[in-house]
């Protein structure tokens, strides 16, 4: 499965969580039971990682990940 882009607004030097639910073409929530998350921070697509942040599978049979990057993370925003 090819990574997916996904545009985030995030202010810069707060501490920031939300969940985001993975869905199929349906709109059904998909089962990521045993998945791994990865959640990185690009200027673009084509240029490298400014950071890594935590992405937490919270209920795998719901599809939901949590998303947290700390206020230094978002301290290195533009």
């Amino acid at each position: 499965m090819n990574p997916g882009k996904y545009d985030i607004i995030v202010y810069k030097g707060i501490t920031f969580n939300t969940q985001i639910v993975w869905k199929d073409s349906a709109a059904v929530a998909v089962n990521i039971t045993g998945w791994t998350a990865q959640c990185d921070v690009r200027r673009s697509t084509s240029r490298d990682v400014v950071f890594s942040f935590t992405c937490t599978i919270a209920t795998g049979t719901d599809g939901a990940v949590d998303l947290t990057m700390t206020k230094t993370q978002t301290d290195a925003l533009i």
